[in-house]
């Protein structure tokens, strides 16, 4: 790995499956990560402790032990991910959190996972979603869908930047983060 191979990797050069990423980052040596953003949890280090040689090059340095070497391509001009403001009758309400603790116990903020096998995007999730009768669809981590009819826990609301995962099956759009539910809600229809 070197910074190079990894930023030709996320700007989508050697491989259609990609659409050109904002971000680069190279870890421990011989890992490569993309993005089109940096996620919202990530924060500035004193770039000493990005001290691993590339081990497809030791003279380039590739990140550290849990540190990444980050690359932007301020050239870029692919489309960067957003949220869906209306998909049909959906609507996007926010970033929630998800796994919170309470009372020393950790609960999902919404209770059923459903499995969308050819990839999550949000009109793939809305639309499994209202077939199993729920009108609260939340999408995480680039590739879950969960639903439900109410939040499992209340005052869950969260910062809007960190739901900053680009959906792995259409890169245009946001599926929430680690831990963090992109949600979209539909009137309720008795």
């Amino acid at each position: 790995m070197t910074p190079y191979l990894c930023t030709t990797f996320c700007q989508g050069a050697n491989s259609s499956a990609l659409t050109g990423m904002n971000f680069a980052g190279v870890e421990y040596a011989k890992e490569c990560f993309c993005d089109f953003n940096i996620q919202g949890t990530a924060k500035k280090v004193n770039e000493t402790l990005c001290n691993s040689p590339c081990s497809g090059d030791p003279s380039y340095i590739c990140g550290g032990a849990g540190y990444v070497s980050i690359y932007q391509d301020k050239g870029h001009d692919g489309v960067l991910p957003t949220n869906r403001n209306k998909i049909g009758n959906w609507t996007f309400d926010g970033c929630f959190k998800d796994n919170t603790s309470v009372n020393k116990t950790v609960k999902r903020t919404l209770s059923e996972r459903a499995e969308i096998s050819t990839g999550v995007t949000i009109e793939k999730c809305t639309a499994q979603c209202a077939t199993k009768g729920f009108h609260i669809s939340g999408l995480e981590f680039g590739q879950e869908c969960w639903c439900g009819s109410s939040f499992l826990v209340a005052n869950t609301t969260a910062l809007l930047g960190d739901c900053s995962q680009a959906c792995k099956a259409n890169h245009t759009e946001l599926c929430g983060a680690a831990n963090r539910l992109s949600v979209y809600t539909s009137p309720i229809f008795a």
